[in-house]
């Protein structure tokens, strides 16, 4: 009001102010619900003895450079030369292959 502004822009401005914080809850949300699931596969596989997994990309133009390197490669869960496990980044769309060593008889 003080701007000048009628009624119309600003309720214009309200809702895309609204659509902002609707579109920033969901990524959040998307973010944490991929990481909660990475950390219960982490868990799952770790309990069942697996300790290394490969690396796995969607392998098109949005995976980030660093993750494009790591794509195919064994990592163990415990490995600190990785910056976070996959599917831990905001947006990453990458997993965790296990790796399933069958013992001899």
């Amino acid at each position: 009001v003080a701007e000048g502004r009628g009624w119309d822009e600003m309720i214009r401005i309200v809702e895309r102010l609204g659509e902002q914080v609707e579109t920033r809850a969901v990524l959040i949300g998307e973010n944490e619900t991929q990481r909660w699931f990475g950390a219960q596969q982490e868990a799952r596989y770790s309990e069942a003895g697996i300790d290394s997994y490969i690396w796995r990309t969607q392998q098109d133009s949005r995976v980030r450079p660093r993750h494009r390197s790591y794509e195919g490669k064994t990592f163990a869960w415990s490995d600190s030369v990785i910056d976070a496990p996959p599917g831990s980044a905001p947006n990453c769309r990458c997993w965790a292959e296990p790796v399933i060593t069958w013992g001899t008889r």
